[in-house]
């Protein structure tokens, strides 16, 4: 192997390794950023009375507790 040949071929092994670091870097923000969504629009729902009272039918206000229990 030449000396020139080796040359190119660490430049573009290094501008792969950028790239995938940036694909890494990219879907690791994108998933924080489902992460924090998640959590913002949830944690509001979150309470005692989730996880103390008994499911209710639709269209009232109710919790897991039967659920929690049963399994």
């Amino acid at each position: 192997m030449t000396a020139a040949s080796y040359s190119r071929r660490k430049a573009r092994n290094g501008i792969w390794t950028v790239f995938a670091y940036a694909a890494t870097a990219l879907g690791m923000a994108m998933l924080g950023i489902i992460l924090i969504t998640l959590l913002w629009n949830g944690l509001g729902g979150l309470s005692l009375d989730v996880f103390t009272k008994n499911t209710a039918p639709p269209g009232v206000v109710g919790g897991l507790l039967n659920s929690i229990v049963a399994a």
